[in-house]
């Protein structure tokens, strides 16, 4: 058959072209005239003396700069439409492979279960992990991707609003593309009325007022009974926004009833509000008197908070942060949260009007007894009012962080809280951000003394030498520890290192651990670790890491092979 054939055995070319292409491929020429010039090369005849057969050669060159031109042409010509052939049949057979594709690929074979398991993979591998991130630099928008790629992804993508419902914005992305609010639009409607992951980032360059920005607001609020976990991002700059906004909403649910009520929350689990800048006022109590009813929420993390003049529903927190509480006491925070395990207060301030009047809290009433369990306070908290009438009996966590020697020096008003019989601390982390002199020593060493059932201690201090004399004051006197006597875990950080101190420190850690370190049978015979079984050093010096974590694991050697956990770092960057 023709290399130019169809299918059914007939030429994709005329008769002519044919006829053209077979006469350039096979010119009528002379053979036995070629065959007489190879035999003369061959024999080496002299052609010179035979002039009629030079005539016919001279007229054969003569003809064929033509002929090659002919054949050249018709090669290009022929070489292109085989090339135009070429690529024509490379797009047919890719136009077949992506139709088989999309009739036959496995992966439209899958499980709808097994589908969606891939598409959430593929969301929480996207950078920060949500459906939707519309941040100050760029935009993501993994589930709406996902849908363009076919009908079978389209379909499967939007029957599932879960995967359209973690919601990262900001302001200022709305200020900066205003086309993004459609994408956010086109996400809270096909979310439908699952509930809503929100982190919102209120910071924006320019402090004008935006329509978009106010409606985004409005919209989320008008979407309150769908949050979930929301992060709110509300410097002081741009705290106006968000008042705004809950003025707007408070108007729309008095003008239009059957809207959402105001302030219910009924699915909102998690809360964080935590700019540090944003102070106490009138206005942010009412941002939290819409928060009035939040049945499930259970975790608040937040700057600062005073329960004055709102209501906002904590009673089922489990754990709480703030910068700074203003209030009469924590008592009077406490007493609101009787769920609350878990305290983290960076400050307080007293404000005598900042609580519900609450009789029951007196110095000649029964102490309110707190559930909580863990507690992280700075010594901004450590004033007298802050720590009256209540007891932790639960408590077994403890953070503490002290910047100033002035403040750390007024720990003992913590002490009747912790000296509380019932009070069995087990952990301790405390981290003092300041030079100790004798005064703060002895209080460090009396706080300690109260804890004889604590079993982890972390201690952070700023010198070689004051951690020298913590070790010191560690050691049991007559072969019996006299502080801390549960001790069982160990961590020791400090900044400052002086290399002549170094040794001695060494030595002295050493020394500490031998002496709270015993060596037991257990019961199937074998030797292990009693009394101290965990030591972690954490130097700041790269330079001191390496020669202080050589000596100590050198020296501890022994006791390491029986169970001893010995762990040196470095938090040098």
């Amino acid at each position: 058959m023709s290399p130019f054939g169809r299918a059914d055995g007939s030429s994709l070319l005329c008769a002519n072209c044919l006829s053209d292409i077979d006469r350039l491929g096979h010119p009528v020429d002379d053979g036995d005239f070629h065959k007489y010039i190879s035999s003369c090369l061959r024999d080496g005849v002299d052609l010179s003396i035979f002039s009629d057969e030079v005539s016919k050669v001279n007229a054969f060159l003569t003809d064929v700069p033509e002929k090659l031109t002919g054949l050249n042409k018709a090669i290009g010509e022929m070489e292109h439409l085989l090339v135009n052939l070429k690529n024509a049949r490379d797009r047919l057979q890719n136009h077949s492979d992506r139709a088989r594709c999309l009739v036959s690929a496995p992966i439209r074979k899958l499980p709808s279960d097994v589908l969606n398991e891939i598409f959430t993979l593929c969301i929480a591998q996207n950078g920060d992990g949500c459906a939707l991130s519309l941040s100050h630099t760029r935009i993501s928008c993994p589930t709406l991707k996902l849908s363009w790629v076919c009908s079978l992804w389209r379909e499967s993508v939007q029957s599932r609003p879960v995967l359209w419902s973690s919601l990262r914005l900001s302001s200022q992305l709305f200020l900066s593309k205003p086309n993004s609010f459609n994408i956010f639009l086109k996400y809270l409607a096909c979310s439908r009325d699952t509930s809503l992951d929100i982190y919102y980032d209120g910071c924006r360059f320019d402090s004008m007022s935006s329509s978009k920005v106010d409606k985004a607001i409005d919209i989320l609020l008008d979407n309150s009974m769908r949050w979930r976990r929301v992060h709110l991002i509300i410097p002081s700059s741009a705290a106006q926004d968000w008042y705004a906004g809950v003025a707007r909403l408070r108007s729309r649910s008095g003008l239009q009833p059957t809207r959402a009520l105001m302030g219910n929350f009924p699915a909102l689990e998690y809360l964080e509000m935590p700019h540090t800048s944003l102070p106490w006022s009138n206005d942010l109590s009412s941002l939290f008197q819409t928060f009035s009813h939040c049945p499930r929420l259970h975790t608040y993390r937040g700057s600062s908070f005073s329960w004055a003049g709102h209501a906002f529903d904590f009673s089922h927190l489990i754990e709480l942060t703030l910068s700074s509480f203003l209030g009469r006491s924590f008592a009077h925070l406490l007493c609101r949260l009787p769920a609350l395990e878990s305290l983290i207060v960076a400050g307080f301030q007293f404000l005598e009007d900042g609580d519900a009047d609450d009789d029951s809290l007196r110095d000649d009433t029964e102490p309110y007894r707190s559930s909580i369990s863990k507690l992280a306070v700075t010594a901004k908290t450590f004033q007298p009012e802050a720590w009256r009438f209540f007891t932790m009996p639960d408590l077994t966590d403890l953070q503490i962080s002290a910047g100033t020697i002035e403040q750390f020096k007024n720990i003992a008003h913590l002490f009747p809280i912790i000296a509380d019989p019932n009070c069995k601390l087990r952990s301790l982390d405390m981290h003092l951000f300041f030079f100790m002199d004798r005064q703060s020593e002895s209080l460090l060493f009396d706080f300690l003394s109260l804890q004889p059932y604590l079993c982890k201690l972390t201690m952070a201090v700023q010198s070689d030498e004051e951690m020298r004399s913590f070790t010191e004051q560690l050691k049991p006197r007559d072969g019996h520890p006299t502080l801390l006597p549960n001790l069982c875990s160990l961590e020791l950080q400090w900044e400052i290192h002086d290399v002549h101190a170094s040794n001695s420190l060494c030595t002295s850690v050493c020394e500490l651990v031998k002496s709270r370190s015993k060596v037991v049978r257990s019961t199937m015979g074998s030797p292990e670790i009693a009394g101290l079984q965990s030591l972690v050093l954490v130097l700041s010096e790269h330079d001191r890491y390496e020669t202080f974590s050589e000596s100590i694991l050198t020296e501890l050697s022994t006791l390491k092979e029986v169970g001893l956990n010995v762990d040196v770092q470095s938090d040098y960057e």
